[in-house]
């Protein structure tokens, strides 16, 4: 089945001229959670936008992430309940660009748990088709 690699060998081809020096390889997750939060997109990602609650996963690791202390809070409360993107700036006062910011962090470590909202009455199709739905 091929070999088999040990941890101090670095990932790649099994020819060790075609891959680099092991001290050149760093975990992606670091890197991903700083673009995220201080990249030029200050918007949610398409994946995880539009009507919305957010949750953090039950395994989300940040150990190896430099988490500040409100980042910390938001993510503690969202392990505990789902929130909007309205209940967070409300909650940690942070403003909305900074909260899609945190989110898409999360998301690029896999942390993330997107719930689909329904959209209000006033928001559906059929209202803006002049319809309206009757209840009962």
């Amino acid at each position: 089945m091929g070999s088999t690699r040990n941890d101090e060998e670095p990932p790649g081809h099994d020819e060790p001229r075609l891959i680099g020096a092991y001290d050149h390889y760093h975990p992606i997750g670091p890197l991903l959670w700083m673009l995220a939060l201080h990249g030029s997109r200050a918007e949610l990602l398409p994946e995880i936008a539009g009507s919305a609650c957010y949750r953090t996963t039950p395994g989300l690791d940040l150990r190896s992430l430099p988490v500040d202390g409100v980042h910390r809070a938001v993510i503690r409360r969202m392990r505990d309940q789902p929130l909007s993107v309205r209940d967070i700036v409300d909650f940690s006062g942070l403003r909305p660009e900074a909260v899609a910011r945190l989110l898409n962090a999360l998301y690029l470590q896999s942390g993330l748990i997107v719930s689909r909202t329904l959209p209000r009455p006033s928001d559906s199709w059929l209202a803006g088709l002049g319809l309206r739905r009757r209840d009962g």
